[in-house]
């Protein structure tokens, strides 16, 4: 949701220039979706708990993005940010597809 709400929203606060490490944190959720797809592994776990680390770091640290965002868009706007958030529709989640055995056939 920060990259549909908060990122943007800073963006603007910031004279239309992405808050530094916006673009890593953008990578890193790419990064995750593609993790999501495949049937779980440990080796998928471990990847993305190594990826989860550091990126959790980079929004949530005392001087993360989240802290960077709020500072260039004010206490005062944090409220409408916040319900924004808060309004954004429930993520829709497909069932597992199992991909043992499978192949994507090109066609």
């Amino acid at each position: 949701m920060e990259e549909r709400i908060l990122l943007p929203a800073a963006r603007r606060a910031n004279g239309g220039e992405p808050i530094a490490d916006a673009e890593r944190l953008r990578i890193d959720h790419a990064r995750l979706a593609c993790l999501l797809v495949p049937t779980p592994t440990p080796r998928i776990f471990e990847e993305i708990r190594d990826i989860l680390g550091p990126h959790d770091r980079l929004e949530e640290g005392p001087d993360g993005v989240y802290e960077a965002a709020i500072a260039l868009i004010g206490e005062e706007d944090a409220p409408f940010i916040d319900q924004a958030l808060r309004d954004q529709p429930e993520v829709r989640l497909r069932p597992m597809w199992p991909a043992e055995g499978r192949m994507l056939r090109r066609g």
